[in-house]
């Protein structure tokens, strides 16, 4: 499953073991989360650094 979502065993704990830390609202790839916006306020979402970090050096 990790080779499929393109994750070393490494990034997925990490990413599992801090999730609500590292996603606040949305959770996703980044290229799948920037162009997406609220539909409430029409603001972008934002991806916290680390998590920004984490799903690109997975690709």
């Amino acid at each position: 499953m990790l080779k499929r979502l393109g994750l070393d065993t490494k990034t997925w704990c990490e990413l599992v073991s801090d999730f609500g830390r590292l996603f606040c609202t949305v959770a996703g790839r980044p290229e799948s989360i920037d162009p997406l916006r609220s539909h409430r306020t029409h603001r972008r979402y934002h991806l916290r650094r680390r998590a920004r970090e984490l799903l690109t050096q997975a690709d």
